[in-house]
């Protein structure tokens, strides 16, 4: 089986189909949607599982030629409610960092989340709802087509190399892996380093080795 009927399958296993006809593949353009603007539209009225009732805002990034796609896992509560990405604090101070060690413009930068809405619990890569997203995070690496993808904690990296059994991000982070034409960083998430400030000095080494991969 080629990679692109894979792929495809793979999306509407996700979205909950049990059975396709073949012929209907052979219809079946890899990318779901025609362009970023049909994809948020779909993410705004998406219900495809019960976080849908806790969304209030979808989040997204308005630069859609960046070289770099940072992927979280999912909105936090202040930027579900304002429907802002840089409402959080953590966030925002990330992506002044990449700027300002990398001498990049904000244009460079395309944010996005592995889970599209709002949790108030954390999400593990088995949930229902980390499974239905996961195609459309497909569909925008598919649309953006970004030199470098930043996976941001080890659920984020699992949704990109699913078919692997990755080692945790521990002994990943920092290290260069690649999914189909891109260049893959594996990085620990933004609150797991807030909570350990141990891990700081490591975060910031694996920042540095972003310029390389440009």
């Amino acid at each position: 089986m080629n990679y692109d009927l894979m792929y495809i399958l793979k999306c509407y296993k996700a979205f909950g189909y049990k059975f396709i006809d073949e012929s209907v593949l052979n219809l079946i353009k890899k990318s779901k949607f025609k362009d970023f603007d049909e994809l948020q539209q779909n993410l705004n009225i998406c219900e495809l599982c019960n976080l849908s009732k806790q969304r209030i805002n979808t989040v997204f990034s308005k630069n859609k030629h960046a070289k770099i796609m940072i992927i979280l896992k999912n909105p936090s509560d202040i930027q579900n409610k304002t429907g802002d990405l840089l409402s959080s604090k953590l966030v925002l101070e990330f992506k002044n960092k990449l700027i300002n060690t990398l001498n990049l413009n904000e244009d460079d930068l395309y944010f996005t989340f592995m889970v599209k809405c709002h949790s108030n619990k954390d999400i593990k890569p088995y949930d229902e709802s980390f499974q239905r997203c996961k195609p459309y995070l497909f569909d925008e690496i598919e649309k953006l087509n970004p030199k470098l993808i930043l996976a941001m904690g080890d659920e984020c990296l699992s949704a990109i190399f699913e078919d692997f059994e990755m080692s945790s991000l521990e002994t990943l982070h920092g290290y260069v892996l690649k999914y189909k034409k891109n260049f893959v960083l594996p990085m620990f998430d933004l609150d797991f380093v807030r909570l350990n400030p141990a891990k700081k000095k490591f975060f910031l080494n694996d920042i540095k080795k972003i310029k390389e991969l440009l």
